[in-house]
């Protein structure tokens, strides 16, 4: 399984990365640009005010670099500045996360309906 979420959330970064980091609406077409996504890889940005995330599928071993380097790019910023406050997740431990997300398991608000609403 070729899963990969990679990210920042309010477990790993304060809140002036987390700001600096959220992809608003209006620049979602510009990292999914530089994220190349086609028909044998596919992605998809997850941004709220307490994470930002990358789910990969089909990006093998370029996956965290390629996400690291589209989040920096999209912030202004170095990606080494990112790099000691990145979470990532592979295979079924991706998937795991993602439910735990989507669930509000994974929220500052245990069970919080923000993903899903």
């Amino acid at each position: 399984m070729d899963y990969q979420v990679i990210g920042i959330s309010h477990h790993t970064a304060g809140i002036e990365l987390r700001e600096k980091l959220a992809v608003p609406e209006s620049r979602i077409a510009e990292i999914y640009e530089l994220l190349s996504p086609s028909e044998d890889r596919e992605a998809m940005v997850l941004s709220t005010c307490n994470r930002v995330e990358i789910t990969l599928h089909g990006y093998g071993e370029q996956a965290v670099t390629i996400a690291t380097r589209a989040l920096a790019a999209m912030a202004g910023i170095q990606a080494a500045e990112i790099e000691p406050h990145l979470r990532i997740f592979s295979g079924s431990e991706a998937v795991r996360h993602t439910y735990r997300v989507a669930s509000g398991l994974d929220s500052m608000v245990l069970g919080e309906p923000q993903i899903l609403g």
